[in-house]
C-alpha cells in the first residue's frame, strides 16, 4: 500500500479530494441505530441470486470427494 502511495495517480487522487480526505466518517442519526451484523443477514440470507446453485455445488462437492476417494485407493479417478 505504501508503494500506491507515491504513484502519480494516488497523488492525483489526494489532490482532487484534499478538501474530504481529513474529514471523520458520517455517523447515522440516533433515531437509525447502526444495525448488527446478524440482523444484516436475517435480511439478505433469503435472497438467492442463483436458482440451483446449491444443488450444483453439492453435486460438485460429492464428484471431487468421489474422486478423492478413489484417489486414495489408488484408482484412476478418470475411469469413471
Amino acid at each position: 500500500m505504501a508503494d500506491w502511495e507515491k504513484t502519480r495517480q494516488a497523488q492525483l487522487v489526494r489532490k482532487k479530494y484534499a478538501d474530504i480526505l481529513p474529514l471523520s466518517r458520517p455517523e447515522s442519526p440516533r433515531e437509525y441505530p447502526r444495525m448488527t451484523p446478524g440482523s444484516r443477514a436475517k435480511i439478505f440470507s433469503p435472497f438467492a441470486a442463483l436458482r440451483g446453485f446449491e444443488e450444483e455445488l453439492s453435486h460438485e462437492r460429492g464428484a471431487a470427494q468421489s474422486a478423492q476417494e478413489a484417489a486414495d485407493q489408488g484408482a484412476d479417478p478418470d475411469i469413471w
